[in-house]
């Protein structure tokens, strides 16, 4: 799964918007919208925001951060 299809899921399978979703991040819907849609890289920082949000342990931390550095380029 890539980062913006992990990032998608936990969003709506929380069923929250972006706008909400992007507040509780502290960043911009824009942001948000951008990488739901491939169009950024997630930020070292945006994802461990999200994984703060979403109470992830140290195994799904692991797993959101190399999803992040894949989509990146990174051959990890």
């Amino acid at each position: 799964m890539t980062f913006v299809e992990m990032l998608t899921q936990a969003r709506t399978s929380r069923e929250i918007q972006q706008k909400d979703f992007a507040a509780a991040l502290n960043f911009t819907p824009q942001y948000v919208c951008d990488l739901e849609k491939g169009r950024r890289l997630g930020s070292v920082e945006f994802v461990n925001r999200l994984c703060d949000w979403l109470g992830a342990n140290d195994r799904e931390r692991k797993k959101w951060h190399l999803a992040g550095a894949r989509s990146h380029g990174w051959n990890i």
